[in-house]
């Protein structure tokens, strides 16, 4: 058995009234955390809800959410079952890709922000630290999982971190707990299961507290790591990262010790929700990028984004969709209009500057660059080329054709963000609404 009260107290500090979804695959582990946590229903800050994910790999995969919806109906519990298809992907493997799969299958249920408890235990953090070490992983990596994490913008908690396998097994015998075992763990092409049932057996007969030991070696790791984002935080502000575009200037990056340049964009991905950057990226990223003639735009493809550089800076660019050619929106007031590609343009009000009051009255469209616009800039007599004012405002090339413009009829009259024309633009005594775009952003759950 274990202590209940660390358990409890790292739940009990969660935002009050929120839900909390519990990962329920009906195993030993789910099924002794869906137990425990509805005896504790009363001491916890929001309702339970658990869910379920069929990854259709296995024969009884049917039978095991039919067991799951069982077992939450004995209790009384809200249950969400959702079922997806998995993909063997040749660079994940079958293991990864199905987590992976999961999480995107949960996330986009329970929505930005939500809260996921899963029953990751002591043997799985000594299972993954084993794992990042074969892989030759960084501090980070080492750190192994939090008991407070993250994937996407969900937040993952994991309370049952510091419990060995073997308690929980003892609270499932305990309350006579039936669960569903999954004939894939005794699978040994899986990474995971070959360090559970042939080398962690070797190591426990040599050293019988291997996984906590592990366990207690991941969490220093993580006190380390920590320090190294303090580190990295102190030189993001030195070098003043430009948050909304990704954008990190070179001249002040190369200036650091070479480790801090290393610290520092390995952060920034994290922090980006990027994949971390191998070895030879980094090298390529400091010795190849950063290197090149400011004329040059060499580029590096991350999981998720791509790195390119353009004039004296690094931009970690989202893989989007680009804005469909035919997109507009009509406008009648300075309202907020979510974009295709998820950013958001929002309008704000400043005086002597930004577009008159009036002129939404007669009805406005926001649409994407065709190319041939021109516009007239507030102070100036004659319209302008939009492809020349881009230049000037050094707006990166593949940026431009994303930017949402503003019309009146044919008449450009604003580039969010940039500018807006003369023709339209308040007078020092008049408040004007300015457009702007915000990205996309993961919310922190830190």
């Amino acid at each position: 058995m274990f202590d209940p009260q660390p358990v409890l107290a790292q739940l009990q500090c969660r935002p009050a009234g929120q839900t909390l979804w519990v990962g329920f695959s009906g195993g030993m582990d789910s099924i002794v955390l869906s137990h425990f946590l509805c005896q504790h229903a009363a001491d916890l800050p929001g309702p339970l809800h658990l869910i379920h994910v069929n990854h259709q790999l296995q024969d009884a995969a049917t039978q095991w959410a039919i067991h799951c919806q069982s077992f939450a109906a004995s209790y009384d519990l809200p249950f969400t079952l959702l079922t997806i298809e998995v993909s063997d992907s040749a660079e994940k493997g079958l293991e990864a890709a199905a987590r992976d799969a999961r999480y995107q299958a949960i996330s986009q249920h329970i929505g930005d922000g939500a809260q996921l408890i899963t029953a990751h235990h002591c043997q799985d953090q000594a299972e993954t630290l084993m794992l990042q070490l074969l892989r030759g992983a960084g501090v980070r990596g080492l750190s192994g999982m939090g008991n407070l994490g993250k994937w996407q913008k969900i937040a993952i908690l994991r309370p049952f971190l510091s419990v060995d396998r073997h308690q929980l097994h003892a609270y499932a015998q305990q309350h006579h707990l039936d669960w569903v075992t999954d004939p894939s763990n005794a699978n040994l092409r899986f990474q995971r299961n070959y360090l559970r049932k042939q080398v962690f057996p070797m190591l426990s007969a040599r050293w019988r507290s291997v996984h906590q030991t592990l366990s207690r070696s991941a969490a220093h790791l993580a006190e380390a790591q920590q320090i190294l984002d303090e580190v990295a935080q102190v030189d993001a502000k030195v070098i003043n990262i430009d948050w909304q575009q990704s954008r990190l200037p070179i001249t002040p990056l190369l200036q650091l010790p070479v480790p801090r340049q290393k610290n520092l964009l390995r952060w920034m991905a994290y922090q980006l929700g990027v994949s971390m950057p191998s070895q030879t990226q980094l090298d390529y990223l400091l010795n190849t990028m950063c290197l090149a003639q400011q004329d040059a735009m060499p580029l590096l493809a991350l999981s998720g984004v791509t790195v390119r550089r353009f004039s004296d800076a690094l931009y970690f660019v989202d893989d989007k969709m680009p804005m469909p050619q035919n997109w507009q929106v009509t406008l009648h007031r300075p309202e907020s209009v979510v974009l295709p590609d998820g950013r958001k343009l929002e309008w704000q009000s400043r005086q002597g500057a930004g577009i008159r009051a009036n002129v939404f009255d007669n009805g406005l469209v926001l649409k994407c660059r065709q190319g041939g616009e021109r516009i007239r800039l507030a102070g100036h007599a004659h319209h302008q080329r939009l492809k020349i004012c881009l230049q000037q405002w050094q707006v990166p090339p593949w940026q431009r054709s994303e930017m949402p413009l503003v019309f009146a009829d044919t008449e450009l009259i604003a580039v969010a963000d940039y500018a807006v024309s003369e023709v339209v633009c308040a007078t020092s005594t008049e408040s004007g609404w300015w457009p702007t775009v915000l990205p996309a952003t993961a919310q922190d759950f830190n």
